[in-house]
């Protein structure tokens, strides 16, 4: 969830471009990536359905991981809410000569800075492959910053769905299908696994002092 991510980005000291790098087309993801989705959708829409999640379910394993990141909740109250209000994560200036400076946020100091748009060594080497599979491993299993923010918030989305069956879904085809028609993604969290190697990253999970579910053993 969205609120994982931007705990996780905090907590790994990643830059908001420096996440939406990571997690756009190299992960079969749309150009918008995460931030500058959640700009399309609003701010304020996305943090009632996190406050939503954590109010509705109280035994949810990764409960705490829905709560929102105090300068978010700043941006609320501030009336950045993305595209509707002119700037969220990220927002467009005006020079006097009408040229257009994309600016982002940089959430430890609440300003906005100039956007370098950033790169990794596992983005550079999936931009070279010519399948998803082949980009997915180049980035999960890179050795780079941005990698290992990936493989970290890839194996919750893994874990958290694989527990999300029985309870939500009948099979994993539902919460594929649900991924990527809800989001435009390319590949679900179960598609990824498989990219991945399904073996291979459980061993990684485990080895990470996480617990495999038991219908993925």
């Amino acid at each position: 969830g969205i609120g994982s991510v931007m705990n996780a980005m905090l907590e790994n000291e990643m830059s908001v471009p420096e996440v939406d790098a990571v997690f756009g087309p190299a992960l079969g993801r749309p150009k918008t990536a995460i931030f500058k989705t959640t700009d399309l959708v609003g701010l304020d829409i996305m943090m009632h359905v996190c406050k939503n999640s954590y109010d509705l379910c109280p035994d949810d394993e990764q409960r705490d991981k829905h709560l929102i990141p105090e300068f978010v909740e700043k941006m609320v109250e501030n009336n950045m809410l993305g595209n509707k209000t002119q700037g969220g994560f990220y927002k467009t200036d005006l020079t006097p000569e009408w040229k257009k400076i994309r600016k982002v946020l940089n959430p430890v100091t609440m300003e906005y800075e100039d956007l370098v748009r950033p790169t990794f060594p596992c983005i550079d080497e999936a931009k070279k492959k010519a399948t998803l599979t082949e980009k997915v491993q180049c980035v999960l299993k890179g050795d780079d910053k941005g990698a290992k923010f990936a493989w970290k918030v890839s194996a919750d989305s893994f874990l958290y769905a694989a527990n999300r069956i029985p309870e939500i879904a009948d099979t994993i085809v539902e919460i594929d299908n649900s991924m990527k028609w809800g989001y435009n993604f390319e590949m679900g969290p179960f598609e990824m696994w498989d990219a991945y190697g399904v073996k291979e990253a459980a061993d990684r999970i485990e080895a990470d002092g996480l617990e495999i579910p038991a219908n993925v053993k």
